[in-house]
């Protein structure tokens, strides 16, 4: 018996490895691996291992919203504290415009609000224009005809002349706004540069794009579709 701290003895006998000319390392009858083969193997394997590896990812389906789902989250309340719009199923915010939005905003309602008085055409700001089944946008200014329904989009059938006020906007009204209103068939569309004071007006849509456009500066009349009306918009 060895008692605590007592150095234990161990005699080591090692096993008769055969010697032959054609593989050196078998023991007892087995083939053993010569030892500059493992070590080979060794690196080999770490090196695998270090390799950059390509993981399979499932594809995951994108999640768009219909018109119909965006007007039940409308009529929920859903948007109570925000402007939304539907751009091809994704939901995006709209910042509420400043000072200089605001009253150009204004001032072109009131000036088209006389040129159409003698017209049974009607007028209305932030108004939804329905445009196939992904996309609902929110007009800064809208003149329709009579009939269309009291609540919802409008449909862009029954759309005479669209306004988009932009300050921060003039990329998207002038890009993808006006792709999809000259697609929808909106006859005119105006977008008013407050910072280059022009009017950029479109007219005659043909496919996504309108085929007569020009710029009128503020301080020149201004031909208003639909009547025999000019305004000046400063």
């Amino acid at each position: 018996m060895t008692g605590i701290g007592t150095p234990i003895s161990h005699k080591i006998h090692p096993l008769p490895i055969a010697q032959s000319p054609d593989c050196k390392g078998k023991r007892a009858g087995r083939s053993l691996v010569p030892w500059r083969s493992r070590v080979r193997r060794g690196h080999d394997i770490l090196a695998g291992m270090n390799k950059p590896v390509r993981l399979a990812v499932e594809s995951v389906p994108e999640t768009l919203f219909t018109a119909r789902e965006y007007l039940r989250m409308h009529d929920a309340g859903a948007f109570t504290d925000m402007n939304v719009e539907l751009v091809r199923g994704e939901l995006r915010k709209m910042m509420s415009g400043g000072f200089s939005h605001g009253a150009l905003n204004a001032r072109l309602i009131a000036k088209l609000i006389t040129a159409y008085s003698a017209t049974d055409r009607c007028l209305a700001v932030d108004l939804m224009i329905g445009i196939g089944p992904l996309t609902i946008r929110g007009a800064d200014i809208a003149v329709v005809l009579p009939d269309v329904p009291s609540s919802g989009p409008v449909p862009p059938d029954r759309v005479v002349l669209i306004v988009e006020v932009s300050v921060t906007t003039l990329g998207t009204d002038l890009g993808e706004k006006q792709a999809e209103y000259a697609t929808a068939g909106v006859p005119d569309y105006w977008v008013a540069d407050v910072e280059a004071r022009v009017m950029h007006v479109m007219r005659s849509p043909e496919g996504d794009r309108y085929a007569e456009r020009f710029v009128v500066a503020f301080e020149q009349p201004l031909a208003v579709p639909g009547t025999a009306e000019t305004i000046v918009v400063a």
